[in-house]
Order: structure tokens, then sequence, then C-alpha cells
């Protein structure tokens, strides 16, 4: 047995925190208990246990190729089947820094495409233990009729298998009236995402309808008016340079009627994806860190939504049971790659399935990180496994994990939470 290669070593007031990156554990302890894991030697059998029990203790390599073996376990699993499904690639905004904006265009999944789709997930339902869908766009909401006609089919197929059905939903939040709103409950949709970048100011600037005219008060009005009727909402902020810590406001606004934290806001980073915004209107990885740090310091009392995760693999890109679907039925791995026919790996069709670019597919399915040479050695691999698979296609480089950065940060503000929820805590092996 020897100390987990996985192992951070945090100082802590007088004592040290220490995280596994393997099992994603956390504990407090004394100098002389880190001593007692770095010498392996314990007096105490109770500790050794709980050292091994937090992965911190382990047989040498066993982590490794666990590692190795949860992202083959998770990237070929056949247990449940993964749909995000575009209804239209049609949209009612033209947001300036939209990835998509180039490939919009008036499109609906026609009558024909649906029954094909919906036999589509018939068959491979058989045996699964889960179906799970994700409605997206463009806006979706466009296509309202076609995602009531497809959650007929998908829920009739997952009652055949007694299986669950469950959806989420990205939306701009713009057609989200009570007549739709009150539909989305039905339709099994449990969580909904809907962007508001900053103030009324900013997000009008940049979130547009076609003839270019502000977006801000409508969304407003449909969360308040809706609230109680809506599922559970994540609210993203887009971040760049032009509207860095704008959204003081926004919060100040959504708490007047989000009295239950039904909507619970978090900032991501605007990139210039496909080349359709400006790399230096883009906030830096660094900075962009410092500003998501201070924004949960501000406006988020828990902060697990910092503590890193664990990934077997990084998304559904890399994930062979995971299909993005176009309403044409082409098929992609990434949603990035959305609308943008030469990148569909093959469509499908009343025929079955024709391929296309399978080298892209395999690019995405192939890579390793627990192969690559400075992943493997890395002590973040098990909370990164190489990072955003589109990012690494498209950049040719790896886009390496947040907690480089941030980690000590991030663990110690978890721990001082913690901390003050314990009312008999001793300062002793505490894994939290």
């Amino acid at each position: 047995m020897k100390e987990s290669k996985y192992n951070f070593y945090f100082p802590y007031e007088n004592n040290i925190l220490l995280y596994n990156a393997f099992t994603n554990a956390l504990a407090l302890c004394s100098k002389d208990e880190i001593d007692n894991l770095k010498n392996n030697s314990f007096n105490d059998k109770k500790l050794k246990e709980d050292m091994k029990k937090g992965g911190f203790l382990c047989n040498e390599n066993q982590q490794y190729h666990l590692i190795k073996e949860r992202l083959m376990q998770a990237r070929y699993a056949n247990k449940t089947i993964s749909l995000t499904i575009a209804p239209t690639i049609d949209c009612n905004f033209r947001c300036e820094y939209c990835y998509e904006k180039d490939n919009l265009k008036e499109s609906e999944m026609s009558l024909e495409n649906q029954k094909i789709l919906s036999d589509f997930v018939k068959k491979k339902a058989k045996g699964m233990e889960g179906i799970y869908v994700t409605w997206y766009g463009g806006e979706p909401l466009k296509a309202i009729g076609i995602i009531e006609n497809l959650t007929k089919d998908f829920k009739s197929i997952a009652k055949e298998n007694d299986i669950p059905y469950e959806a989420y939903m990205v939306t701009n939040g713009y057609l989200l009236t009570k007549k739709i709103s009150g539909k989305l409950i039905d339709l099994n949709i449990k969580k909904i995402q809907i962007t508001i970048d900053g103030d009324k100011e900013f997000h009008d600037s940049k979130r547009i309808l076609k003839d270019r005219s502000g977006t801000f008060d409508i969304i407003i009005k449909n969360l308040k008016e809706n609230i109680d009727i809506l599922p559970e909402i994540a609210l993203r902020i887009n971040v760049d340079k032009k509207n860095s810590r704008s959204y003081a406001k926004l919060i100040d606004e959504i708490d007047k009627f989000n009295k239950d934290q039904k909507i619970q806001p978090y900032i991501a980073m605007v990139r210039n994806e496909n080349g359709t915004y400006t790399d230096n209107l883009c906030l830096k990885t660094s900075e962009f860190l410092d500003e998501e740090e201070e924004f949960f310091n501000k406006n988020v009392e828990n902060p697990w939504g910092l503590y890193p995760s664990l990934f077997n693999t990084f998304c559904a890109a890399d994930t062979k049971n995971a299909y993005v679907i176009n309403y044409n039925l082409d098929f992609y791995n990434c949603w990035s790659d959305m609308g943008i026919e030469e990148l569909s790996y093959g469509r499908l069709t009343k025929e079955g399935f024709k391929t296309k670019n399978l080298k892209r597919y395999y690019d995405y399915l192939h890579y390793d990180a627990t192969e690559d040479y400075d992943c493997k050695e890395c002590k973040f691999l098990p909370i990164c496994m190489g990072g955003c698979p589109y990012h690494r296609l498209t950049e040719n480089e790896k886009e390496c994990s947040k907690y480089k950065l941030k980690l000590e940060n991030y663990v110690k503000k978890l721990a001082e939470y913690l901390l003050e929820k314990e009312e008999n805590y001793e300062n002793i092996s505490q894994q939290f």
C-alpha cells in the first residue's frame, strides 16, 4: 500500500485538507496523520481503513488502471440511450456570438423523419434502463408540436420497456408563454436552461430578435409570470469582456420572484466557436475563473457547484450511446457541430443509417486520456479526462481542467462551508 498519486494537500489553519481526485473524497487531518499516510505507518487501524476508504491509501498503480476501466465502461455502456434533438435549426434570435448563426435556416423535422426517429429509439430502447432527451436547436420551442409528437412516442416506448423517460431543454425563454410553460411538466421536462446575458442593457445588445429588437423584458416577464409552473431552471449568464460583471442587476431582478430558488444562476464563458465571434472579446480562462469564483462567493450560498466532479468520459461527444440529431436526421458527436453538414458522421433514413464523416466520429470516440503522454502523468486526470473533446479537435490542443488553477480555493471554500454546519466537529480524520 502507498499514498495515492491523486492526493492533494492543502494547509488549513493548523491542520491539512486532504483531497483525492480519484475518489473525490475530502478529509481534514492533523499533520501527524498526514505523516502516517506518507510513511504508510499506522498505529490506528481505523485511521488506516479510513484512508483506504477515501482512496488516499491504495495499491500501487491500481487507481490508474481503474480510471482506464471507468473510461471504457462509460464510453461503451449500453444501459441508457441519450439523445440531443433539434426539432428545428431555426431560431427567433440572432445572437452576435452564436456558433450556429451561419447555419440557422427555416426548418422543421418532417412527419416522416419523426417516424424514422421514433422507430430508431424503439429499437435502441430494448434492454435499456432509461431514455434521456435534451431538446435543442435553433430554438426548440419554435417546434413545440414536434416535441409533443416525439414525446408521446418516447413515453410510449419507455412504458413498453418499463424504463424511465426524462427530458431537458435548452431554450432562449422568449416563447415560454403560460400556455407553453404549462405543457413542460407533461412533456417530462425536468429542467430547462435559459440564457440571459447580464442586465437589460447588455442582454439587449447581444441577444436580439431578427429585427434587432431586444428580448430581455419578455424573458423576465415569462419567468416571473410562470415561475410556479415551470420546472427547475438553470440560468446561464454568458460573459465576455463586454459584459464582465454586469450581472448584479439581473440577480437582483430575479431574486424578487425567485423565492423557492427554482432558478439557479451560473456564468459561462463566451467562446469564438466556428469562427463566429472575435477572440479579443473573449475572456482568457484565468480571467473567467476569477470572475466565476467571485460570482459564486457573492451569489451562491452553497459552494458545492465549485467542487470537482469525477469524469469517466468527458461528455456525450465521446460516448458511443449518445446521439446529437438535427431536424433532417443528420447525426453529430457534439452539438457545437450541429448544422455543419460536413461534420456529420451520418444520416438516419428509412433505408437505414448512411455513414459519412467517420474519421471525425472516431477522433471523438477513440481519444484515450489515460494513454495521452501528458494526461497519463497528471494528478488531475480523474477530474479532467483530457478536457473538452470539441476544443481538442478544433483547436488541436488539450483544454486542461480549471482545477489546475483553482482547486485549492474551491476545496477550502467547501471545507469552510461544511465546518460551519458541524455542531460537534472533531479535528481528526473527518472525511467529508
